[in-house]
C-alpha cells in the first residue's frame, strides 16, 4: 500500500510538471516566429544565399540536387520496333509505371546502379524519400511464368532481403505473368503512398 501511495503521489506531481512544460512550450511557439534550421537559407538575401553552404539542406534544394545528379545506369540495346511504343523502357509495364510516376509529380531515376553487399544491381526505378533522406527502390518483375527469369528474380529478392531493404520499407516489388498482367490498381495505390514521401509539401 505504501508503494502504491508513493507511486500515486509521484505520478500526480509528474503530470503537473508535464502540463506546465506543455503550456510553456505552446505559449513560446505561439509567440515566437520560429524558422526551422534547414529553411534559414531561404530567409537571407537571395543574392547571398547562393554562396552559402547550409548546415542542413532544405527539402527543395535536397530534391533538386538529387534530380540533377548524374548516375550510372544499365545500358541496353533498345529494339527499334519497340522504341516508340515503350519510349526507352524495357517493357510496356515499366512504361506504364514511369508514366504514372511522372503524372503524379514523383521524380525517379531509371535503372540506377545500386551496390548491394558488393553486388551491383539496377532496380527499375529509384525514388527519393525526402522526409527520411533516403532512396526507395522499385523492382517490377514482369515474366514470372518463365523459369529462368523467376530464378534470377528470386536471387535478386533474396539479396535485397539479406541487405534489409525489404524489411526497412526501401524496396517495392511488383510482379506479373502472361496470365496475371500488371495490377494497375496496386500500382496506383503504391504511387499514392509514395506521393507523401517523394513530393515536396506545399
Amino acid at each position: 500500500m505504501i508503494q502504491q501511495l508513493s507511486q500515486k503521489e509521484y505520478c500526480a506531481k509528474t503530470i503537473k510538471l508535464i502540463d506546465a512544460e506543455t503550456k510553456a512550450t505552446k505559449l513560446y511557439l505561439d509567440n515566437c516566429p520560429c524558422t526551422e534550421v534547414e529553411n534559414v537559407s531561404q530567409i537571407i538575401d537571395p543574392a547571398l544565399s547562393r554562396f552559402v553552404s547550409p548546415v542542413i539542406e532544405d527539402d527543395k534544394t535536397f530534391l533538386e540536387r538529387w534530380i540533377e545528379s548524374e548516375y550510372e545506369k544499365l545500358d541496353f540495346d533498345y529494339r527499334e520496333d519497340r522504341a516508340s511504343e515503350f519510349s526507352g523502357f524495357r517493357s510496356k509495364s515499366e512504361f506504364i509505371i514511369a508514366n504514372k510516376l511522372s503524372n503524379n509529380g514523383i521524380p525517379f531515376k531509371y535503372e540506377k546502379r545500386l551496390n548491394v553487399d558488393g553486388v551491383d544491381q539496377y532496380p527499375d526505378f529509384t525514388l527519393l524519400d525526402i522526409d527520411n533522406r533516403r532512396e526507395i527502390y522499385w523492382e517490377h518483375f514482369g515474366m514470372m511464368d518463365n523459369e529462368v527469369y523467376v530464378a534470377r528474380a528470386m536471387k535478386k529478392i533474396n539479396l535485397y532481403s539479406k541487405a534489409g531493404l525489404i524489411q526497412s520499407g526501401q524496396m517495392i516489388i511488383t510482379m506479373e505473368s502472361s496470365i496475371a498482367p500488371i495490377d494497375i490498381e496496386q500500382v496506383d495505390n503504391i504511387i499514392n503512398m509514395m506521393k507523401s514521401k517523394c513530393c515536396l509539401k506545399d
